[in-house]
């Protein structure tokens, strides 16, 4: 709760080799009460790790899957539905070319592996697009996704607080639009 003192993770190996500003960033609870962490940056370029592990979970615990992004992406968050889906934002971003992000979707493979996501959406100039680093996923009564994204200004000037919603039919949805936003 929110009134209690927090309490050390589980133990994950492997972060002390992610270097600054390339560690755990994004986060999602799962169906079955364990944690998927993802690290923003690899090892080696493009190989993204993630961790499946419990709440409680004291002994420590190695990547247990990769998401391989494209040059210059980074994972920023995760989110998970009850059905087992997952969600996910990357984001881009190099003076002179700008932010680009990427929304994905997919499941987790079991046993656990390699993600094979799938691309929703790109943001990208000339649309509105920041510093997104949260993504939450509420499924709706009509079997779309709602997804809330989230960009922070980071106390930087340059940058904006922003809260993104877009509607996304999923497959086999009469939407052909596929994402619409709000």
């Amino acid at each position: 709760g929110p009134l209690v003192p927090a309490l050390p993770g589980p133990p994950l190996t492997g972060t002390s080799r992610l270097g600054p500003n390339r560690g755990l960033e994004a986060l999602a609870a799962l169906g079955d009460g364990a944690l998927l962490v993802g690290a923003e940056r690899g090892v080696r370029a493009g190989a993204l790790p993630l961790w499946r592990v419990g709440l409680t979970q004291t002994t420590a615990q190695a990547p247990t899957d990769s998401l391989e992004a494209p040059l210059g992406y980074g994972l920023t968050s995760l989110d998970a539905l009850p059905d087992g889906r997952i969600f996910a934002v990357e984001r881009f971003y190099a003076p002179g070319l700008g932010t680009r992000i990427r929304i994905l979707t997919g499941t987790l493979p079991d046993p656990p592996g390699a993600l094979a996501l799938t691309e929703l959406a790109v943001l990208a100039a000339p649309l509105t697009v920041d510093n997104l680093e949260g993504i939450a996923a509420v499924p709706q009564a009509n079997g779309a996704v709602r997804l809330y994204l989230l960009a922070d200004n980071n106390f930087s000037e340059d940058q904006r607080t922003l809260l993104f919603v877009f509607d996304w039919a999923g497959p086999g949805q009469t939407d052909p639009r596929g994402i619409t936003s709000h």
